[in-house]
């Protein structure tokens, strides 16, 4: 299988929720394009220890706001965690399409 490099705008996310200021290294186990958003889904390694109940968010777990002049009204972002650590990044539009290639964005928030 062919590893799926991720996206600036995922890389950029992950390492904001992990509050990680190096590059940091995923393994995507696939990418969905809604037309509205992304959902990323993680592969995780069997060298992880699993989280437990305590560790475990009681919901998504929520990122920062995405802006960019090729989004209009700007998009959110979620990260949802299992006990196996995190599962899907997700990133939604609030109004618009979201473009495949997005170039230019920063974040802002928590």
């Amino acid at each position: 299988m062919t590893p799926i490099a991720a996206l600036p705008i995922e890389e950029k996310l992950i390492r904001s929720f992990l509050r990680s200021p190096g590059g940091c290294t995923v393994t995507i186990r696939s990418r969905r394009f809604t037309g509205v958003g992304i959902y990323t889904e993680f592969s995780v390694s069997g060298e992880l220890r699993a989280l437990t109940p305590a560790e475990l968010p009681g919901g998504p777990m929520h990122g920062q706001e995405i802006e960019s002049p090729e989004i209009p009204n700007g998009a959110g972002s979620l990260l949802w965690v299992k006990a196996s650590g995190i599962h899907i990044l997700e990133i939604f539009t609030y109004t618009s399409a979201f473009p495949e290639a997005l170039s230019a964005f920063k974040l802002q928030g928590p």
